[in-house]
């Protein structure tokens, strides 16, 4: 996800001469967008069509007022107005749906009981640990020292 976000900056910068920072904010925009509207239906596919279009509506109204006046400029001035443009949208958002993070569930087509999704942390660990449980020998320790009633 990062390589496309920087792949963003990087065509965005080459091909126009903008350095534009906030573009990450667009997917921000767009997730949470996304989240409330499949909170409102109920539907994935509803949902992601309102935020596909209000995030370009979000884009448009963007360029028009601010990203437009850049183009002739500095690039320190580009650098410092896109910015001011994440913090903008990063205000924004957590005065719309607050400073909590925001969950969804997985649509249920998107499940298959006879195929789980695959654990790739889990399915590196050597056998025997788990991530919530101390290894045998940790848990051997803990046992022994409390058994000798280990004074502080």
């Amino acid at each position: 996800m990062l390589f496309l976000l920087a792949a963003g900056l990087t065509l965005v910068f080459g091909i126009m001469n903008l350095v534009n920072l906030a573009h990450g904010s667009l997917y921000m925009v767009g997730a949470y967008l996304a989240t409330a509207a499949f909170g409102w239906t109920g539907s994935f596919v509803l949902a992601a069509l309102f935020a596909l279009a209000a995030t370009l509506a979000v884009r448009h109204a963007r360029r028009v007022l601010t990203l437009r006046t850049l183009y002739e400029r500095d690039h320190l001035d580009q650098v410092l107005a896109t910015f001011g443009l994440i913090l903008f949208f990063n205000e924004a958002v957590a005065i719309v749906w607050g400073r909590a993070a925001l969950f969804t569930t997985v649509p249920p087509r998107a499940v298959r009981a006879d195929h789980p999704a695959p654990r790739p942390a889990l399915s590196r660990l050597p056998r025997g640990h788990h991530p919530g449980r101390p290894g045998r020998r940790a848990a051997a320790r803990t046992s022994s020292s409390a058994a000798r009633g280990s004074a502080c």
